[in-house]
């Protein structure tokens, strides 16, 4: 664990970009950024418990839904017949809602 010192207001928080893969402290300022409460919810990974290893994708009735979460409300990306297919419509509306906070599910 790092302790950071920050002179920013209390409203911002520090979110990590990737995992370390070394604990050489010179490195670990390379690796965080500045970010607000609700982007570095953005970053999140999928549930273990949903029918789909991908975020953002659930089966319903035999085709996959993708949807993502943004200001607290769900938007309906579509259905599919592809799980994959499901998961890049996931990723395309990430990107362009979250931006650098995405959690992507293909990384590029």
């Amino acid at each position: 664990m790092y302790a950071i010192s920050v002179n920013e207001t209390s409203a911002n928080q520090v979110s990590s970009k990737t995992q370390p893969v070394c604990a050489d402290s010179n490195l670990i300022g390379s690796f965080m950024r500045l970010c607000t409460p609700a982007q570095n919810q953005y970053n999140r990974k999928s549930h273990k418990t949903f029918s789909s290893q991908y975020k953002g994708v659930c089966l319903y009735k035999k085709k996959w839904i993708a949807q993502i979460r943004y200001n607290n409300k769900s938007i309906y990306l579509g259905y599919f017949n592809d799980e994959t297919e499901a998961a890049k419509a996931y990723d395309n509306a990430a990107k362009m809602f979250f931006k650098e906070f995405a959690y992507l599910n293909f990384k590029e």
